[in-house]
Formats: C-alpha cells, structure tokens, sequence
C-alpha cells in the first residue's frame, strides 16, 4: 500500500491522475465475521498477524455489516489522510467511506453452495492445524 500511495503522490506531481483500489478475495465482507471461509482466511494468515474484524466505518457510512481485516482498519485513516492532501477533490479515493470501499471483491456472491463452501473452509483449517 505504500508503495501505491508513494506512485500515487509522484503521478500528483506530475498531475498524472492515478489513484488506489485494490483486487481481493479475502475475507469476504458480505458474508459473517465467523463464517468458515473467514476463519479459514485467518488460519491462513496467522503467521502474519492478520485478524477478520467488523469494518465500523462501514457500518457507521452505510449502515451495512462488512468484514474486513485488521491492517486495513487499521490504516484506513492514514491512507485518507494522505489521498486527501495528494490527490485531485475529484478522484474516486476521496469517495472512500471504509476499508472495505478500497477492496474489490465479489468472491461472496459467487458462492453457489454455502455447505460446499464451508466444509472445504473447515478441512482447510484442521490441515492448518
């Protein structure tokens, strides 16, 4: 994220217009915080510290329960703080409300099977185990 953030203010000198989104598959926000996929998300990355919480700005700007993880929570207001002083009033950053805003993800209305779903989730965390 750094490194964006620093290509994001060298394009602003340059008045090339960029900004910052990223491609994610987990965890996946519109489903529950202890859903298996979620937790097995965390199993995954345990060794990094990384932790599945409940995004408050989500909820606070739409009122809509949202999942995201701890890093992100924790740097959303920085990353604001930081697009709003290097980028253009109207680039699509400053729209963010949340964490989750940030993250394009639609992994969870792909899942056909929930059962499926959540049995593979749970083999997953008993071979992390």
């Amino acid at each position: 994220m750094s490194t964006c953030l620093g290509q994001i203010y060298n394009d602003h000198q340059i008045d090339v217009k960029s900004g910052y989104a990223k491609y994610e598959t987990f965890p996946i926000w519109n489903i529950v915080l202890e859903h298996p996929i979620n937790l097995a998300y965390e199993a995954a990355t345990i060794d990094i510290g990384d932790y599945n919480m409940m995004d408050t700005y989500h909820k606070k700007a739409y009122g809509q329960d949202a999942v995201n993880y701890n890093r992100d929570m924790e740097a959303f207001d920085i990353v604001m703080s930081i697009a709003k002083k290097i980028v253009n009033h109207k680039n699509y950053m400053i729209k963010y409300q949340s964490p989750t805003d940030m993250g394009i993800n639609c992994a969870g209305m792909a899942i056909t099977s929930d059962e499926i779903v959540s049995l593979a989730s749970l083999a997953e965390i008993e071979r992390r185990k």
